[in-house]
Order: C-alpha cells, then structure tokens, then sequence
C-alpha cells in the first residue's frame, strides 16, 4: 500500500479592488496525506450581498483537483473543506489553492 503525502501551500496573492477590501485565507494544516480533509477558510473585508467564495485546488502539474462554493458569512467569514483523495491527489508536491469572489481572483 502506498502512502502519498501531499504538500499544500496556499497562495493569498492578489490585487483587489479598493472596494472590495482585503482578504485573507489559508489551510487548516501544511502537510496532508490520502484521504485527510483539507479545510480552507478565510476572511473578506467587504460583504457583496450574497456573493460566494468558489474555492479551487491545483495539484503540481497546474491540474484542477478540487472545486468547493462557500457562503460568505455577514461577518466576511468562509469555509469550505475538500477531501484529498482520488487519481489527481496522488502526486506529491505543492497544490495552490485559488479563491475568487465577487469576480475577483483573491
């Protein structure tokens, strides 16, 4: 039996809008292996009515291995979890993690 550890590194790099505020967000730990829960939550400053937050993870090879929606709370809180299982969580190495909201990539 093979036993993957998977690196994920969150990148939070992004120019925003003024009127959209800052944001922040990260992953609940550094290291994940086969089958772990990797729970990404953030913070926006600013609330655009019911927008939400699309979360995507990208494996090594630039691949998408993960897509989740979170609601954006009214205090600009989000939270989503994506499990890393599967064929494309299979390779060890840094995953990016992109979010976007309110039609900007944060």
């Amino acid at each position: 039996m093979r036993t993957t550890a998977v690196l994920v590194v969150v990148v939070a790099l992004a120019s925003l809008p003024a009127a959209l505020g800052a944001v922040d967000f990260g992953a609940d730990k550094a290291l994940y292996h086969d089958g772990d829960t990797v729970l990404i939550t953030g913070t926006v400053d600013y609330v655009a009515g019911s927008q939400s937050a699309t979360i995507q993870v990208f494996s090594p090879g630039n691949v998408p291995a993960g897509i989740q929606i979170a609601d954006v709370a009214s205090n600009g809180t989000f939270s989503a979890s994506v499990i890393a299982t599967g064929k494309l969580w299979m390779a060890d190495g840094t995953f990016l993690v992109r979010v976007t909201y309110a039609g900007e990539m944060l």
